[in-house]
């Protein structure tokens, strides 16, 4: 297949991802000031399965945390008013299958596996980018 075709592919690709997360009728995590009572409890349950995904599956490679931590902090330093108790963390987890997850409360997970078919920093970037409109839209609370 000719390069051209795999670009017009990625362009739709992108646009469908993208597309498929937009939501203009639910209010951004940054434009809340108070969540409600069972918003409140998904997000407590949700920090007790991160705590327990954290400490059974956190990479011990600190190296690869910390860059993926700095590509995570200077996506949100650009693109977020968060205030600074509701900004995303970032875990990367020792787990093969490619995946990357965004938590109610705003811990974010990816996989080694995904690490290692992304190859370049601009597309850990758009995964990263991706998380981050699902915690911001809040789309694990109201679905």
């Amino acid at each position: 297949m000719s390069p051209s075709f795999w670009k017009r592919w990625v362009i739709v690709a992108t646009s469908l991802v993208v597309g498929a997360c937009a939501s203009t009728q639910v209010e951004r995590m940054d434009e809340v000031t108070e969540l409600k009572r069972d918003e409140a409890a998904i997000w407590q349950e949700s920090e007790k399965a991160a705590a327990g995904i954290i400490s059974s599956l956190a990479t011990d490679d600190q190296n690869l945390q910390v860059y993926v931590e700095s590509v995570l902090e200077r996506l949100v330093a650009a693109s977020t008013t968060l205030a600074p108790d509701r900004r995303p963390k970032i875990t990367v987890l020792d787990d093969v299958v490619a995946n990357a997850a965004a938590m109610p409360h705003g811990d974010l997970f990816i996989t080694h596996g995904m690490l290692a078919q992304i190859n370049n920093e601009a597309k850990l970037a758009f995964v990263l980018g991706h998380e981050i409109v699902h915690y911001r839209r809040r789309h694990a609370l109201i679905s």
